[in-house]
């Protein structure tokens, strides 16, 4: 059995449907468009002894109407070291400076 290690956290994301507001449906109106629909795409971070059900009933509890929910795991890493020069400035230093001078050649 593989344990989740403290470095993974997990969250879903879920669609909604949803409308516009009514000044927004006449506007479309006007240009001649009248099936107006729109969804929201959100990461929702939730504890790992829930699952797509029990996030399903929490929004559907709520009247939202529920287009897609997925589960996305996020495997963090260890940052990078910080520095004041640019990327790649000091990663190869001496290829750097062999390109500079074949350049010209």
């Amino acid at each position: 059995m593989r344990s989740v290690s403290a470095a993974a956290t997990s969250s879903y994301q879920v669609a909604l449907a949803g409308e516009f507001e009514p000044a927004f449906h006449a506007i479309f109106a006007e240009l001649g468009i009248h099936d107006v629909s729109t969804a929201s795409v959100f990461l929702l971070p939730v504890p790992e002894e829930r699952g797509i059900p029990e996030i399903a009933a929490m929004l559907q509890k709520r009247g939202l109407q529920i287009l897609d929910i997925r589960r996305v795991v996020h495997h963090t890493s260890p940052r990078p070291p910080t520095s004041s020069s640019a990327p790649g400035d000091d990663a190869f230093p001496s290829s750097r400076k062999r390109g500079a001078r074949n350049s010209g050649a």
